[in-house]
């Protein structure tokens, strides 16, 4: 008195949730364990990778660049203004001394001082330099560090912004 079981059909029961068949309850509850005994170990293994890699601080290299505006958002005004090149090269400096220490992040953060860096190859870099937090967006992704005043205020004096 065997029974054929579909191990597929099982496990679309189990996904969707939906017992389309109620005598066939102890199978799957049979799937659910052995699902379960091997996928809950994998996925939270997997979990603490990604924490892991999530917390610690990884460095960050500004690419080459070739010019930069800074945007400072006050209320509803934006004003813009370029950066020289002896700011552009104190800007590239900065970031060449502080490459360590910086975390991935997904967070959205609201524009104060925004500098637009232009690289050799056509990228663009995003700077928001805020109260005590540096936030850099490009296409490998968002970073951000803490820093002091003094630095936050070193980098607002490179680019020719007033001390925060």
């Amino acid at each position: 008195m065997h029974q054929a079981i579909d191990v597929n059909a099982q496990i679309s029961v189990l996904v969707c949730g939906v017992i389309q068949h109620p005598q066939e309850l102890p199978i799957k509850t049979a799937v659910e364990n052995k699902v379960s005994h091997f996928m809950f170990p994998l996925i939270r293994k997997l979990l603490i990778v990604f924490a892991a890699v999530m917390l610690c601080g990884c460095d960050f290299n500004l690419p080459p660049a070739v010019s930069a505006n800074i945007e400072h958002h006050q209320s509803e005004k934006t004003t813009s203004v370029e950066l020289s090149a002896a700011q552009l090269q104190q800007l590239i400096s900065w970031f060449s001394s502080h490459r360590s220490g910086w975390s991935s992040s997904h967070a959205s953060y609201a524009p104060v001082s925004l500098v637009r860096v232009r690289h050799a190859n056509g990228d663009v870099s995003v700077v928001n330099i805020m109260k005590s937090m540096i936030v850099v967006y490009n296409q490998s992704g968002q970073y951000t560090q803490n820093f002091s005043g003094e630095e936050i205020n070193a980098l607002r004096r490179a680019v020719g912004l007033p001390n925060g």
